[in-house]
């Protein structure tokens, strides 16, 4: 049973569409009930708990697009100068744009001049393997 400040008996309402889960409100009358606060101080303690969690949330993912980001630039430089994915993750590792394209540029004269990115194949090309493989060009 639950018990007020003062040791009184206090009853807990609940909404009656939801018998489980008791509104915020009706929480912020309990919690008021047990201590000294007021129910409108247990409410912006809600609120402000609320909030802090919302602007961790906020900050953890700012932090994961930040890192998709990173990963997304060290692609596309290491494609670039023409850096093998195996290269790429070993050896680029800066933590920002500029860092990747000074460890790439440096790289690429170390290791030689940087290869240009690997061409996709046309539409002629593909057409032919196609047909050298079934023996005919596709059938659309």
């Amino acid at each position: 049973m639950n018990t007020d400040a003062q040791g009184q008996p206090v009853t807990i309402e609940t909404n009656s569409s939801d018998a489980d889960r008791p509104t915020p409100t009706l929480v912020a009358k309990a919690v008021a009930a047990r201590t000294d606060h007021t129910p409108e101080d247990t409410v912006d303690l809600l609120e402000s708990t609320a909030a802090s969690d919302a602007e961790a949330r906020i900050a953890e993912l700012q932090s994961l697009l930040d890192a998709e980001r990173l990963e997304t630039a060290r692609i596309r430089i290491a494609n670039d100068f023409g850096i093998t994915p195996e290269d790429r993750d070993i050896l680029l590792t800066g933590k920002d744009e500029e860092m990747l394209v000074m460890q790439a540029r440096r790289m690429s004269e170390l290791f030689g001049s940087a290869k240009p990115a690997a061409r996709r194949p046309t539409r002629e090309r593909q057409h032919r393997a196609i047909g050298s493989i079934f023996g005919s060009g596709p059938s659309w």
